[in-house]
C-alpha cells in the first residue's frame, strides 16, 4: 500500500509545471546506507529507477526537500526536486490556455467517472429487486412472456417499460395478470422502475 501511494503521489506531482519552476518526486524504499543514498538510484518520477539524487543535481534539479521515515529494514527516502525553467517564450494566454484544457479535462473525467458509478449502483439495485421479485414469471432476462401472456419486458423502450408498471398502478389493466402485478407495480417507485430497466439492458446488450 506504501508503494501504491507513493507512485501515485509521484506520478501526480511529476506532471505539475508551475510558472517558474518543475517539480518532480523520487523516492527509496527500505535503504540501509545513509552514506551511500546520495548515489542510489531512486524510483518514481523524473529519475525512474535510472537516476540518483548526485545524477538529478547534475542536470540542473536542486532539492526542494526529503522526506525521511524509518522502515524495518532501513529507511524511506521521499525527494521533492525542482528545476527553474524559463517561460520568457510563452505568452500569457498560451499558458492560460493550456491551464483551462487540463482544467476541463479533468472535470469530464470526474464527470465520467461519477455517471459510471451511478450507472453500476443503479444496475446493482435492479438487479437484487429483478431478482427477488420479477425473475420468476419474467425469466433470467425478461425474456418469457409472463404467464404466457405478457409482451417480454425486455423488448420494451424506457417509455413502455414506466408506462406498463404505471397501468397496473392506476388499474388500467384487467385480468389476471393486472391481479397478480398490481401488489409487485405498487411496490415500486420511479427509482425501482429506472433500476430494474437499466439493469435488464446491461444484461441484454
Amino acid at each position: 500500500m506504501l508503494k501504491k501511494s507513493i507512485i501515485t503521489t509521484c506520478l501526480l506531482l511529476s506532471s505539475l509545471t508551475y510558472a517558474t519552476a518543475q517539480t518532480t518526486m523520487c523516492f527509496k524504499q527500505n535503504h540501509a546506507d545513509l552514506v551511500t543514498i546520495e548515489n542510489a538510484k531512486l524510483d518514481g518520477g523524473e529519475c525512474a529507477s535510472q537516476k540518483s539524487s548526485n545524477d538529478m543535481k547534475k542536470e540542473g534539479w536542486t532539492i526542494a526537500d526529503i522526506k525521511m521515515t524509518p522502515s524495518a529494514s532501513g529507511t524511506d527516502f521521499i525527494y521533492l526536486f525542482k528545476k527553474e525553467t524559463s517561460l520568457e517564450n510563452v505568452s500569457e494566454e498560451v499558458l492560460m490556455d493550456k491551464l483551462y484544457k487540463k482544467i476541463e479535462t479533468e472535470k469530464a473525467a470526474k464527470e465520467e467517472a461519477a455517471k459510471e458509478a451511478l450507472f453500476t449502483a443503479n444496475k446493482q439495485a435492479g438487479e437484487k429487486l429483478f431478482a427477488s421479485k420479477c425473475v420468476i414469471c419474467h425469466g433470467q432476462k425478461g425474456e418469457l412472456k409472463a404467464k404466457g401472456v405478457s409482451r417480454p419486458i425486455n423488448e420494451l423502450d424506457h417509455n413502455e417499460f414506466q408506462a406498463a408498471i404505471r397501468d397496473y398502478n392506476v388499474g388500467n389493466k384487467e385480468g389476471t395478470m393486472a391481479i397478480l402485478m398490481a401488489p409487485y407495480a405498487n411496490m415500486m417507485d420511479y427509482n425501482d422502475i429506472k433500476n430494474v430497466y437499466t439493469y435488464l439492458k446491461s444484461i441484454n446488450e
